[in-house]
């Protein structure tokens, strides 16, 4: 996997966890569009403290910085096996046996980003 320093780091790792089956809860979060089956939510952008704040963490927890993230979309659920292969028309899972419900598995960052530009050129 590819390591970015920076705001664009962040940024794009970000991006990765919505895709890479990541769930993100967001209060008060308007869904904007669907497609196929992906429920898209805005999250509005901020600056918050990173690191170890209590003093109990890791060595690489340290020292406490402010990050700060633009404003950006998120999938409001995994995407799963079913949604991968109408994209991608391939299933890359472990567990393809689960079925089309089930999270995609085994997606790289490289793999990730594609989905993400098949994705976008079909919104």
């Amino acid at each position: 996997m590819e390591r970015r320093e920076g705001k664009e780091g962040w940024q794009a790792a970000l991006v990765m966890l919505a895709v890479a089956v990541t769930v993100l809860v967001v209060n008060g979060a308007e869904s904007v569009y669907a497609a196929p089956q992906i429920e898209m939510v805005y999250v509005k952008g901020g600056c918050f403290q990173m690191g170890d704040v209590f003093g109990d963490g890791d060595s690489d927890e340290k020292p406490v910085h402010e990050v700060c993230v633009n404003d950006f979309y998120i999938d409001k659920y995994d995407v799963t096996q079913g949604q991968w292969k109408a994209i991608m028309g391939n299933n890359p899972s472990f567990f393809s046996s689960c079925g089309d419900n089930c999270p995609v598995d085994s997606v790289s960052w490289n793999d990730a980003q594609r989905f993400i530009k098949k994705l976008n050129a079909k919104m």
